[in-house]
């Protein structure tokens, strides 16, 4: 043939061409492709960084799973066998900060019964379930760490009479208990949700209403305080509420050598002068309220007027505890708002 020069054209002609078709219908495995009708089972990345159509479906069996090293992209066959379970997990054996480092399994998803394969906790494997009874999926890399991943299949068990009714409760109810599980067991699933749906009609509204006591600190057009002796009122130990703060807790020595607390004239509590000793002068405010027994209170030693700035400056403040309703001389009672009521200590507060 004469020489080419650069940039030069060469035009050939083909005068006896004849075509044969292949009996093949789709490319070989591990082949480069770039159309997924090229492959039988798609052109997948195989974890190489290039299209290649991938190979026969991965599928485990129950006496024979199948390691598969990081980092590849697979085709796994959907579970077509009902009540077989099929996982895939990673394992991890060495590595710091390795999760699971003995080789347990960590799953990242499964198929059961003729479903996709599907994302599970805590891995979330992302599955590609487009093609025909197998789905494809990317096993990542993990850097400096011997890993590699677990496809495995199991046989479900037949469940005791009791394991089907404790999961027909678990799925209807807020769970089983021994006794639920004895009754329902006597009945078909179709029976107990026929019982379910011929019982009254009850509100969880109601029942939670009826046990419930939240504190009602100022009046409302929707909501009223219980009668003080009405059955599920709450009664507080604790002598001081936050309604309290910015008021003046007055101090009385009383014949018993104890000390009377009240507040604009109503007598709360008695304690002994040991638990009650602040170290600045009166008269006292209060400027925070922990509302428990116990609970730290701070007081400052102002009026009205300086109070906002007093609860700021910790030189004049000092740190008492909230103190148990108690009185044992009754002739206080009488500065009690009606009706009366004697807390007794007790343990824990």
């Amino acid at each position: 043939l004469p020489s080419i020069p650069p940039g030069g054209k060469v035009q050939i002609s083909i005068n006896n061409f004849t075509y044969t078709p292949s009996s093949q219908l789709y490319m070989s495995p591990q082949s480069r492709c770039s159309k997924q009708c090229q492959c039988q089972y798609g052109c997948v990345d195989l974890g190489s960084g290039q299209m290649k159509c991938s190979p026969v479906p991965l599928a485990p069996s129950t006496d024979a799973p199948i390691e598969i090293p990081a980092g590849s992209g697979v085709l796994v066959q959907k579970s077509l066998v009902l009540g077989e379970l099929w996982t895939l997990s990673r394992v991890t054996k060495t590595g710091d900060g390795a999760d699971r480092a003995d080789g347990t399994p960590v799953p990242g998803g499964r198929s059961y019964d003729g479903h996709d394969w599907e994302a599970v906790y805590s891995l979330l494997f992302d599955f590609d379930c487009s093609y025909d009874n197998a789905c494809h999926v990317m096993l990542p890399l993990e850097e400096g760490q011997d890993v590699h991943y677990l496809l495995e299949a199991k046989l479900a068990r037949a469940l005791t009479l009791e394991e089907q009714t404790a999961r027909l409760l678990v799925q209807g109810t807020f769970g089983p208990t021994q006794g639920s599980i004895a009754s329902t067991s006597l009945l078909s699933p179709e029976q107990w949700m026929r019982s379910q749906m011929d019982m009254d009609v009850t509100s969880l509204r109601e029942h939670y209403r009826r046990r419930t006591t939240t504190q009602l600190r100022d009046h409302s057009p929707y909501m009223n305080y219980r009668p003080a002796c009405e059955s599920g009122t709450r009664w507080n130990r604790y002598a001081f509420s936050i309604n309290d703060v910015g008021k003046t807790v007055d101090m009385q020595t009383l014949s018993n050598g104890r000390i009377l607390l009240s507040i604009d004239g109503h007598s709360r509590t008695e304690v002994d002068s040991t638990d009650w000793n602040p170290t600045i002068d009166a008269p006292h405010s209060l400027c925070t309220v922990n509302e428990y027994v116990g609970g730290d209170m701070i007081l400052v030693s102002t009026t009205s007027l300086m109070f906002n700035m007093e609860c700021e400056d910790s030189t004049m403040q000092a740190m008492v505890s909230n103190p148990a309703i108690s009185f044992t001389d009754t002739s206080v009672l009488s500065t009690l708002t009606i009706p009366v009521a004697i807390m007794e200590e007790l343990y824990p507060p």
